[in-house]
């Protein structure tokens, strides 16, 4: 089970929204390269990277900073505002190891089967789930999909990890959504390897989602509120 510690960055600064709102917004530090530095320092390989500015405005602002995070020794999982082909390859050839993308792939049915054939696993659908639909365009909108049907027609394309985001759930330490990964992964085939997040609170929180049979979880306000400590973050998802 994969670790990832979210770096939400927003006029140059790490923020975290409350339910996705970006007028609840609270700023937890003004320096993003520490603060993936301080990430690094406690054993985390890897960093979530989410450029809201580019989900509200809808292309790519932060790109500049991807650079400079995968030089920590980090591998950098990015998303926020990626709508286009170009945007993807920009991110991409600039230091993401993978990027995450919504709105683009629930577009029409042919940008998910491009994406796939032209980046492979390098790209992470990100299903943004609120009040049980799928949301896009940076939570502002949503779609007929439900969670189980975005999952099946993804799965069906090819694609195998997928991030799923409560984002009724997302800055608000309540909890995950059990019960929505729970039906997910029993509904789905191939057995999908799924990423959670929103609610994120406690170690028992992530214990809870690995019984589940998810593969990684999204940890952000619970690591800047001093909820979770990544090292016990790892320890928990490295037990048996």
């Amino acid at each position: 089970m994969e670790v990832f510690p979210a770096l939400d960055i927003f006029d140059q600064k790490v923020v975290r929204l409350y339910k996705g709102d970006f007028n609840q917004t609270t700023i937890y530090s003004e320096n993003p390269v520490k603060t993936a530095e301080n990430f690094a320092a406690q054993g985390a390989k890897w960093v979530h990277v989410v450029d809201l500015e580019g989900a509200q405005k809808g292309a790519p602002v932060h790109l500049d900073l991807l650079k400079e995070l995968s030089q920590l020794g980090l591998k950098v999982q990015f998303g926020g505002g990626l709508r286009t082909f170009d945007d993807v390859e920009k991110a991409l050839t600039s230091g993401a190891s993978r990027v995450m993308v919504g709105s683009l792939l629930f577009k029409d049915e042919i940008a998910p089967m491009v994406l796939i054939n032209k980046f492979g696993n390098r790209i992470v659908p990100a299903i943004d789930i609120k009040k049980g639909m799928v949301a896009t365009h940076g939570w502002g909108k949503t779609c007929s999909l439900s969670p189980s049907d975005a999952v099946r027609k993804l799965l069906g394309i090819g694609y195998k990890t997928l991030l799923i985001t409560s984002v009724d759930r997302d800055g608000t330490l309540m909890g995950p959504d059990i019960a929505l990964y729970d039906a997910i992964i029993t509904q789905a085939t191939p057995k999908p390897e799924i990423i959670a997040a929103g609610g994120i609170a406690s170690i028992s929180h992530i214990l809870e989602l690995k019984r589940s049979g998810v593969s990684g979880v999204v940890l952000g306000k619970a690591l800047y509120e001093g909820k979770i400590k990544i090292s016990e973050a790892l320890e928990a998802t490295n037990q048996c």
